[in-house]
């Protein structure tokens, strides 16, 4: 399962079939995904988002957990804002722990490019269970 918290603001206006969180392993290998995320992220709460197959996490191991939302109206998810250098301080791209990577994304591809994503300032909550 994938973990997430939508606050006081939900999605709307979603696209069909284009918003969706996916595990991804230090590789960029795609392990798993979930269904389409619209009827899940347009209300309150927490959310224990299944995957669409089961995947074995091991302790101690990082993993990425990957968004793509597509709508007009974004869900607010909880999230920490400070220097983008605390969060990511000595690492290089492919080792970020909040990061961005593609645009104009749809569904999460088989495999990610690790080593081309930004850093991000923004530290958005997501964990996996």
């Amino acid at each position: 399962n994938i973990e997430l918290y939508v606050g006081s603001t939900v999605g709307s206006g979603f696209t069909a079939d284009a918003s969706f969180a996916a595990l991804y392993d230090m590789s960029g290998n795609r392990l798993a995904q979930t269904a389409d995320l619209a009827t899940t992220l347009n209300s309150s709460g927490t959310k224990t988002i299944p995957l669409t197959s089961s995947v074995t996490v091991d302790a101690g191991t990082s993993y990425y957990v990957w968004l793509v939302i597509n709508a007009t109206t974004m869900p607010i998810l909880p999230k920490g804002t400070a220097n983008i250098g605390a969060f990511n301080q000595g690492l290089n791209p492919g080792t970020y722990r909040f990061a961005t990577l593609g645009t104009s994304i749809t569904s999460p591809p088989a495999t990610i490019t690790l080593a081309s994503s930004a850093a991000l300032s923004i530290s958005y909550w997501a964990a996996i269970s």
